[in-house]
């Protein structure tokens, strides 16, 4: 079979149905942690108390002797209880917030606590906890794992103590050198860090989850946010306060990385310190016309020129040069126009709502036998035949008559309907199967089911193509649509033939052939055909039910088998023969359903490559 009349396949099975019968999690794995007593009580209570529970509920001597274990907690693996907690976290931050920023916490690692890499550069500082590998070649030679004590030394045995704390790993590297150098002549010193230490961080103020946190010894002030929730809607992303000792030591704009990119200041925390969120200041609104859309926090004395910076411009569809800005004075809201050159002047407000007129810009796309086939903008009221010779006009192997239009809209009825008709169908089944009507039927839909519920629509609009046909008459040009796609096939000299037949395929287009001869090119009927209501598809879309016994149809017409004109490009359909269903089934299936097929039927691009 033609591989391009693949499309066909489901449709007509879909067709089939209804003129044959009408609308019949993971286990965990529970680990062996390492877990030392500071992380323990560095979680909430109830979690605590869970986390605790679990590990006595493990039954296993090792896990529990490991809460003695001071060293790292960092590389934890995950209880259930913590992922649980961990998962609460995240679902937290999952509510839909219009703050610009809220999402960056989803979007981080979400691992509780930071993993313990130790592949730092030269200006990692060292403290206690840290542990080095030194190793020694020449007049003494050997590996040796020494950790910085409370005091910030570390001990080599035959040499002494060496104090390092406070030293950036060079500076400690460059110091051993130099002491081992000075007391083994001709011994070379390789330093590299193998572990990090564990901090403790206190978050405070307006976090998610304000509590201390531990940490490694790498952790900066976006791990800490991200272990404690996140910022809460109450909390600033333009002033996070980082203190030491009872001082700030530096104030952190969020904004200056997520936005702009710059460095937002990301040192180490050391363990002691403090993380406070302050109150968010001015919430400024950026609709229509802004490249990104949202609520931004903006400082006192930040005026609309920085709205316009932190929401990625304006767009370059606006109408002019200015903004619409409303704004509540006296508990109402007041609009106002502002010209670009009072950007830099007019200082925003909280609740401040800023917007610029854009032009409707609408797209559309055409493929297929055209000269110049894209993505087009068109005007509002644009219809096909500006597109069409927008796009240079057709090629010399174009089939007009064959041309499809998609659009959206068609899609989602066609959605509907099939959707419809697939939940008519399973009550139809069920009501069959209990009242013993439709006998023998039934057996053979679990196929045609599948077929229909993954039925895809396509949204075809039957659509005129030919230009000197529009030219005559203005009144069958399309208005075209955002979105609308157009294809524009080249000739096809076979016409179709599915169904209850004796050998389905194609046949070779020839002037003057009737259906009949169509039919007999194929083998004929098979012995399930309904040789008194055919269907037949144009090759622009349009769908006709012939009645080869000229029964009439209130709803498709009458049509004669011989009076009907073929084109290249058709799909003659043999539907199975429905004559068993009796009474108020068959009422449903010549009626109802009839216009919604050739609808269905009409949409499919029953000849696409």
């Amino acid at each position: 079979m033609n591989n391009k009349n693949i499309h066909l396949k489901p449709f007509l099975i879909f067709f089939s149905a209804f003129l044959f019968i009408y609308t019949i999690s993971a286990s965990l794995n529970a680990q062996t942690l390492n877990l030392d007593n500071d992380y323990i009580q560095s979680l909430p209570e109830n979690i605590r108390e869970d986390v605790i529970s679990e590990l006595e509920s493990t039954n296993d001597d090792d896990a529990a002797s490991n809460l003695s274990q001071k060293r790292p907690s960092s590389q934890v693996s995950k209880l259930k209880t913590v992922q649980k907690w961990e998962a609460f976290l995240k679902e937290s931050n999952l509510k839909e917030s219009e703050r610009y920023g809220m999402r960056l916490f989803q979007s981080m690692q979400t691992s509780f606590m930071p993993i313990n890499e130790p592949n730092l550069n030269g200006d990692y500082v060292l403290d206690f906890g840290d542990v080095l590998e030194i190793q020694f070649i020449g007049q003494k030679s050997n590996t040796v794992s020494v950790e910085v004590k409370r005091d910030g030394s570390i001990n080599i045995e035959d040499y002494g103590k060496i104090f390092v704390s406070g030293l950036s790993l060079q500076q400690a590297n460059d110091l051993l050198k130099a002491s081992i150098n000075s007391a083994f002549i001709g011994t070379e010193v390789y330093v590299t860090l193998s572990s990090i230490r564990d901090i403790q961080v206190l978050v405070a103020g307006n976090s998610q989850f304000p509590g201390i946190y531990t940490l490694n010894g790498n952790s900066d002030i976006l791990h800490a946010l991200n272990v404690s929730g996140g910022i809460s809607e109450n909390g600033s992303f333009r002033a996070i306060d980082i203190k030491r000792n009872g001082k700030i030591i530096k104030t952190v704009d969020i904004y200056e990385a997520l936005i702009l990119g710059n460095n937002y200041g990301n040192d180490r925390l050391r363990s002691g310190d403090s993380i406070y969120v302050r109150p968010v200041m001015n919430l400024v609104r950026a609709g229509n016309g802004f490249n990104r859309k949202g609520l931004f926090e903006l400082k006192d004395g930040e005026t609309f020129e920085d709205l316009i910076k932190y929401a990625g411009n304006l767009s370059k569809d606006i109408k002019n040069d200015q903004l619409v800005i409303n704004r509540i004075v006296n508990g109402s809201y007041k609009t106002s126009v502002i010209p670009r050159d009072d950007f830099k002047k007019t200082i925003v407000k909280n609740n401040d709502a800023a917007y610029a007129e854009e032009h409707s810009i609408k797209r559309i796309t055409i493929k297929g036998e055209v000269k110049n086939p894209g993505t087009y903008e068109i005007s509002s009221g644009e219809k096909l035949s500006s597109i069409i010779k927008r796009a240079g006009g057709y090629t010399d192997s174009a089939y007009a008559f064959g041309g499809r239009l998609f659009r959206e809209k068609a899609k989602q009825i066609e959605q509907s309907n099939n959707e419809r008709a697939y939940q008519e169908l399973i009550k139809f089944i069920s009501t069959s199967s209990s009242s013993g009507s439709g006998e023998g039927s039934i057996s053979s839909l679990p196929l045609i089911l599948s077929e229909l519920k993954d039925l895809k629509p396509l949204g075809r609009v039957v659509t005129e193509f030919d230009m000197l046909n529009i030219e005559q008459n203005p009144k069958n040009d399309t208005f075209l649509d955002n979105g609308d796609e157009i294809y524009i096939p080249k000739f096809d000299q076979s016409v179709y033939i599915y169904g209850e037949v004796s050998n389905p395929g194609t046949s070779r287009y020839s002037s003057g052939g009737s259906i009949a001869n169509y039919i007999d090119k194929s083998g004929g009927f098979n012995l399930l055909s309904n040789k008194k209501q055919l269907i037949l598809i144009d090759p622009n879309g349009e769908a006709t039910l012939i009645n080869s016994n000229s029964i009439s149809l209130s709803i498709l017409g009458n049509t004669r088998i011989n009076d009907v004109a073929i084109y290249p490009g058709s799909v003659i359909y043999v539907p199975r023969d429905i004559e068993r269903i009796k009474g108020r089934e068959k009422i449903i299936l010549t009626t109802g359903v009839m216009s919604n097929l050739a609808f269905a039927l009409a949409s499919l691009s029953t000849i696409s490559d």
